[in-house]
């Protein structure tokens, strides 16, 4: 009976969280001490471009296949909002560079590019590595390289690593190896189920570690 009653109440909240989720977003507008950035479309995590007042973030991301997204920037000072890379647009910057991902990396992200979350850090060489989450197209860890020219930030897609089969990630963090570790928050297309596990306390996920000569 205990079991039945735990499930129930997971159902019901996990219908609620669903619920949630769906609900009109909050009016742009600031409360008080708190100021608003409007011109954003769900932005999920944030990175701080040493030396200057850019922060990166990827936006777009939600339920895969209805969403486009870009890494875009954000000036602290002005405001200002510029999209540094969007997938399958001809004004993209794409170079990619043995060492920044796997060798078979097929292709740059197409337009359903579709970033989650993200990790900047400088390299022994002095070089940006950004690592972004991809879930549109394709399961990835993208590569780009960031450069700061004219103190305008630039993002170049450098390679990627395509994720495990089955694979749903998270968030990414590098590792100083050239690798990184990359969170899985669930199995592919078990959103819902997965949802109710977690919220009874239950495993859902793991990390994964990726090495350049050793793969996942």
């Amino acid at each position: 009976m205990r079991v039945s009653a735990l499930l129930i109440r997971g159902l019901a909240i996990g219908l609620l969280v669903m619920a949630g989720c769906r609900a009109e977003p909050i009016p742009c507008q600031d409360r008080g001490d708190l100021h608003v950035i409007c011109g954003v479309d769900n932005p999920e995590d944030l990175a701080a471009l040493p030396g200057s007042p850019w922060v990166l973030f990827g936006q777009g991301y939600g339920v895969v296949g209805q969403h486009h997204g870009s890494i875009s920037a954000i000036n602290t000072l002005s405001e200002k909002i510029s999209i540094l890379f969007e997938g399958g647009t001809v004004t993209e910057e794409v170079s990619p560079e043995r060492g920044w991902g796997d060798s078979e990396c097929p292709s740059p992200p197409t337009q359903a590019f579709s970033p989650h979350g993200i990790d900047l850090a400088r390299q022994a060489d002095g070089r940006l590595r950004l690592l972004a989450v991809n879930h549109g197209g394709r399961e990835s860890i993208e590569f780009f390289e960031v450069t700061l020219e004219g103190g305008e930030p630039r993002a170049i897609w450098r390679g990627c690593v395509i994720a495990p089969e089955r694979a749903f990630l998270n968030d990414v963090v590098g590792l100083s190896d050239g690798g990184f570790l990359t969170t899985q928050m669930m199995e592919y297309g078990t959103n819902f189920s997965s949802t109710i596990r977690g919220l009874l306390g239950m495993d859902t996920g793991f990390v994964y570690r990726w090495h350049p000569d050793t793969g996942f």
